[in-house]
């Protein structure tokens, strides 16, 4: 039977990771610069910071583009929401707040809470076909209800 607390099976445990240790060391990974480490970063789709604003303690996003949509608010008095009306289709536009960690299956029923899309499991199958589940930028959006649900999508994830 193996004693794990013999001295010499100890022994070549530590041995083992000290050699292990030494060899991550020495194996040369390369060092990146930070101007590098942002390139890399934004190859992958992810955001600078200086992109983001901090709001009330949540983060929002500065509005990139506003999707040529130009507005008049207004607040509507089912819901308390402030809605806007684009002048272009008179589609009603609505401000939506997706929180760090929401998961895609709580923003399409917070999308169709607030009558932004009709159905949300149409819109979460829409997700799935394009694999983009983790792929959800957090803070607001201005999006026209009963707008395109791929148009939708594409504000919200930027793809």
């Amino acid at each position: 039977m193996l004693n794990i607390f013999r001295k010499d099976f100890l022994l070549g445990i530590g041995l083992g990771f000290l050699l292990s240790a030494l060899i991550v060391n020495l194996s040369g990974m390369e060092k990146l610069t930070d101007s590098e480490i942002i390139e890399r970063a934004s190859q992958l789709g992810m955001e600078h910071r200086d992109s983001i604003e901090e709001s009330g303690g949540e983060r929002v996003e500065k509005p990139v583009e506003n999707a040529g949509l130009s507005s008049v608010e207004d607040t509507d008095k089912n819901t308390g929401q402030t809605v806007e009306t684009s002048p272009d289709d008179k589609l009603p536009i609505i401000k939506f707040v997706i929180r760090p960690g929401s998961g895609s299956e709580e923003i399409a029923r917070k999308l169709e809470e607030q009558e932004i899309v009709a159905d949300r499991n149409e819109f979460y199958r829409l997700v799935t076909e394009k694999n983009v589940h983790h792929r959800f930028r957090t803070g607001t959006f201005e999006l026209p209800a009963g707008g395109d649900m791929e148009e939708i999508l594409e504000i919200l994830t930027g793809k």
